[in-house]
């Protein structure tokens, strides 16, 4: 039977049944038909109506809630609203309009003028500290819509991963607050330490509280004895079983360590380590702490689950052993997975096309420098340029602004046919993936494949910090010039040497 024309098709839904008031609406309305047809179609209907008043027109109400997002986006943003400016605390701008100013600007659009930021209306209306936060914001060359960023990843793309973070930090934001800033020195060591893979989750374990203690257990509703298994004499935490229990004292007096756990005044195995942390930092000291540890860890499992108890005395003797065996077998296994050095040399484009490096430097003027250099197939300068750029940027944020400044140069005098090559892997892998951030970095990237679309032809190339000598010195001399320099078929004195150099 064909469905008639512009009537929608009945779709059940299996979250329905979890609802109990769902299986009373079939029925009563499954009675009231007088044949099967009839009945179905009751149901249907009754259902229809049933699933608005229960769960709402989610897809209407979505359709809305996009709506009124693309209504928010598509607004003008002020200069005292709106969250535009990513160094400040609250992305905005907190000084207040002078009241006597009636023609001060009210739009982001009216502090630009020309693609720059217009200075003396600047310095007129905000602090010193808005006016850097705004400077150091690139500008595009071409006009962009506006977009939102989720400010919580680099790409300024919304992930679930990162969404779920932010809700876990705030959900524990008092327990974050009153732990010391010196735990990351402590997880970065942990990091740094050459011990087995195993070792190194079960020290995050024990520092997160985490291991599988009768405390834990107990917590979590399992009917166990709450006893430390190797003393029988108190609660079994984290604390007791790796530092407290008379065991685990004894082996850390008479191990090379030689550490008297009772001097410390701790109430968790974290505030343990951070108060050892403070004291050696060594990472040869930290493989044998953590291995152990580790091994009072074993050595408890091993008296729960099988009965065996290791003497201290084997303990002393393997640990030190293993710690250096592995060690060894490190070292060895990472010269063996050296791979030949890449050669840091230019290497020359085809005839007809033209290489450009470019590079950045951050200048203590607080500025930073570009600079870039087109070579023919000869290896010959036909084009070198600096400038400088007002703001500190991040390193991607740099490298790509040097990149469109140098391809921008290479259009204006006439090279159409050209090798972008940048020694910035991330900037090299979104230009020829052609992949745009929400965010500055990304906003420069556009601008640069945007000015791609001008050249007759064009490719992209990652290459070594070797081979980009003299864009680099250029990047750095920018300073001394404090504005845009071009020198045809030359560079200047200062970078000379480094041609040779580089080719």
């Amino acid at each position: 039977m064909k469905r008639k024309k512009g009537k929608k098709l009945f779709i059940f839904e299996a979250m329905w049944l979890r609802e109990e008031t769902s299986i009373e609406v079939v029925r009563e309305a499954w009675k009231k038909g007088e044949d099967a047809s009839r009945s179905i179609s009751n149901t249907a209907s009754a259902l229809r109506s049933w699933r608005n008043k229960t769960f709402g027109q989610f897809a209407k109400e979505m359709r809305e809630c996009q709506n009124k997002m693309k209504g928010l986006m598509e607004q003008e943003q002020t200069e005292e609203k709106d969250p535009w400016i990513p160094s400040l605390k609250g992305y905005k701008v907190s000084s207040s309009r002078p009241a006597d100013n009636v023609d001060a600007p009210v739009w982001v659009k009216e502090l630009i003028h020309e693609g720059r930021w217009c200075d003396s209306t600047i310095t007129q209306i905000l602090n010193d500290e808005e006016r850097a936060a705004i400077k150091g914001i690139p500008l595009p060359l071409h006009d962009i819509d506006d977009m939102w960023a989720w400010k919580f990843t680099k790409d300024g793309t919304y992930s679930v991963k990162s969404g779920y973070f932010q809700e876990l930090k705030h959900s524990r934001l008092p327990k974050i607050a009153s732990s010391s800033r010196d735990d990351k020195g402590v997880w970065k060591g942990l990091w740094r330490t050459i011990i087995q893979p195993k070792i190194k989750t079960f020290a995050w374990r024990a520092m997160k509280d985490g291991l599988p203690v009768r405390k834990n257990l107990v917590a979590r509703g399992m009917q166990v004895d709450y006893r430390c298994p190797m003393c029988g004499e108190e609660e079994e935490s984290n604390v007791h079983m790796l530092m407290r229990c008379q065991d685990a004292r004894n082996l850390w007096y008479a191990s090379p360590l030689r550490i008297k756990t009772e001097d410390f005044n701790v109430s968790s195995f974290l505030e343990w380590v951070i108060e050892l942390h403070t004291m050696r930092m060594d990472v040869k000291w930290w493989n044998l702490f953590w291995n152990f540890a580790w091994s009072l860890w074993r050595r408890r499992n091993l008296w729960v689950f099988e009965g065996q108890k290791l003497e201290t005395k084997e303990m002393l003797h393997k640990v030190p052993v293993l710690v250096c065996e592995y060690e060894q077998a490190n070292n060895r296994k990472g010269k063996m997975q050296q791979t030949p050095t890449l050669e840091n040399g230019w290497k020359p484009p085809d005839e007809g096309v033209y290489k450009i490096n470019n590079d950045a430097a951050k200048l203590e003027i607080g500025r930073t420098g570009v600079g870039a250099v087109m070579h023919d197939h000869q290896g010959d300068v036909l084009i070198s340029t600096c400038d400088t750029i007002g703001g500190l940027f991040e390193v991607e944020v740099m490298e790509a602004l040097a990149a469109r400044h140098a391809l921008t140069i290479s259009l204006d005098s006439g090279l159409r046919k050209v090798i972008l090559e940048t020694d910035n892997l991330k900037l090299f892998q979104c230009l020829s993936k052609k992949r745009i951030e929400c965010s500055t970095f990304g906003v420069i990237v556009k601008d640069i494949l945007k000015l791609a679309l001008n050249c007759s032809f064009i490719d992209f190339s990652h290459g070594r910090r070797g081979g980009n000598k003299v864009a680099h010195n250029l990047a750095k001399i920018s300073g001394k010039y404090m504005e845009f320099r071009a020198w045809m078929e030359e560079v200047p004195n200062e970078v000379l040497d480094y041609v040779n150099l580089d080719i």
